[in-house]
């Protein structure tokens, strides 16, 4: 019985997010109605449509811009660190290096932060609607 009622729930939530980020990667291929169910019988009117359309392509750009910016982040403060904390270790110079390391990844963090607030109100200023081309 859970098998009948919430797996086809699932399966209509991953077509549904797959479709979307698909969508999203390529504006322009997207087609002028966009499915909201495997079912005809679950369609919406076209007023929640565009409205439904709207706040799942501001959750999917919040989704990728975060995404992007954890691997950044990441890379930014692990490496610095680890670099320095390395280099103390064959300069024999204890925690100058590693702090020097923790220095470079806090204005690193500040960098990756600082683009990915800039292009993610750049996207959410100039996004697509519908029917229009960029």
């Amino acid at each position: 019985m859970f098998c009948k009622t919430f797996l086809p729930e699932v399966l209509r939530h991953v077509h549904n997010r797959c479709y979307n980020l698909r969508v999203m990667a390529n504006p322009t291929a997207a087609p002028e109605s966009t499915p909201h169910s495997l079912n005809s019988e679950d369609a919406q009117k076209p007023s929640e449509s565009a409205k439904t359309d709207e706040v799942m392509y501001q959750t999917n750009l919040f989704y990728v811009t975060v995404l992007n910016m954890s691997w950044q982040l990441a890379i930014a403060v692990i490496v610095p660190i680890v670099g320095g904390y390395k280099l103390d270790q064959q300069f024999d110079s204890s925690p100058w290096l590693t702090l020097l390391g923790l220095a470079i990844a806090a204005a690193g963090t500040f960098v990756v932060m600082k683009f990915t607030l800039m292009k993610a109100t750049k996207r959410a200023m100039h996004q697509p609607t519908k029917g229009t081309k960029n």
